[in-house]
């Protein structure tokens, strides 16, 4: 009698749980947009930044007081002088849309920046102590020259950067949330490296050259696949802390030459070597940044107004492919990939979602 009834019961709770029509809820991390208001779709971003850039394998002589130019075998202490950059201003423009579905953002960015980067080296008397890097060694006699009175480098920099991404915000609690994104970028990084020598020394001590001067042009465009996450983490009074880290990576082309000429006592010049070097190469790009941003509503809550400051550090791998030759012997030998190319400083901006 127990065991018919139980059948019963049992029975009857499956046909209850077959009629009810209630889908069955599974768990799901909450989303939400933080900055627009209900209904709103589009926003645009406008950022002022004030970066300075770094490079290495630019060294462009040696200056070494203690230098003997007729007693060659001592080279003397000294220090290594390269091109320093300054702090200069760029810009960051965006444009984005956020779909009902989801809240999935879109958005398209541009990134612009130039920089520049200066530096003269001067011996300290009338005896030749400053040391030239880019001479290609064959120049009279496999490397006769051995020293110059003064020198100056000058490196002009410039970036563009283009982002079209996607992403959504991810609440993981009251306080934290979250942006994966992903997206497409092209990138554009074109230098110009020009340095000259002045007063020229053969090694026994005479002048032999009036001027010897290095033009070098290093230009890279690439384009890949970009992505990572933002964190924001909410304070009070509209007030939260961010952050963000992404790594592209780009299939990208280089466009390299150098060009080396002459002027003598008498003023005839004449070109050493003119060069170009063009390939194709991948290279990563890491982005990292760091700020405070506040938000709040505006004109009568139809649109929300975010402002936000941080640290930015930005890195491209591999990007200094000056051909620097090496050989006096061989005379075609050179090196490259001598260095990296990173970005660093403030970043000031604001954002209105309609």
């Amino acid at each position: 009698m127990l065991k018919t009834a139980t059948c019963i019961m049992t029975s009857s709770s499956i046909l209850l749980l077959a009629s009810d029509p209630s889908p069955i809820e599974h768990p799901t991390l909450p989303s939400s947009d933080p900055y627009a208001p209900k209904g709103s779709h589009l926003f645009t971003s406008a950022e002022w930044i004030y970066w300075q850039a770094n490079e290495t394998g630019l060294c462009y002589a040696l200056n070494n007081p203690d230098f003997d130019i007729v007693d060659d075998t001592i080279m003397g202490s000294g220090y290594a002088a390269q091109p320093k950059f300054d702090w200069r201003s760029g810009v960051r423009l965006g444009i984005g849309y956020t779909f009902p579905h989801d809240q999935w953002e879109s958005s398209l960015t541009w990134t612009w920046y130039t920089g520049q980067a200066a530096d003269s080296q001067t011996s300290s008397g009338e005896t030749p102590t400053v040391l030239p890097v880019f001479i290609h060694p064959n120049l009279y006699n496999a490397g006769a020259i051995a020293a110059c009175l003064s020198a100056d480098s000058n490196l002009f920099l410039h970036l563009n950067v283009i982002d079209l991404g996607l992403g959504k915000q991810v609440k993981l609690s009251k306080s934290v949330s979250i942006r994966p994104h992903v997206g497409i970028r092209s990138a554009w990084l074109n230098q110009s490296y020009n340095i000259n020598y002045t007063q020229l020394f053969e090694k026994i001590g005479n002048i032999v050259l009036d001027e010897y001067s290095t033009n070098i042009s290093n230009d890279f465009w690439g384009m890949g696949m970009v992505g990572g996450f933002g964190s924001q983490w909410d304070l009070k009074w509209g007030l939260s802390f961010f952050g963000d880290a992404t790594l592209s990576l780009l299939y990208g082309f280089f466009e390299t030459s150098i060009a080396e000429s002459f002027i003598t006592p008498s003023g005839n010049g004449n070109l050493v070597v003119s060069n170009e070097n063009n390939f194709r190469a991948g290279r990563a790009i890491v982005d990292l940044q760091l700020g405070l941003r506040w938000t709040s509503p505006c004109f009568k809550e139809r649109c929300m107004l975010v402002l936000q400051g941080g640290w930015e550090q930005h890195m491209y791998f591999s990007q200094n492919q000056i051909m620097h030759f090496t050989d006096a012997q061989s005379w075609g030998n050179f090196v490259q990939n001598q260095g990296d190319v990173d970005f660093q400083g403030l970043s000031l901006g604001a954002s209105l979602y309609f």
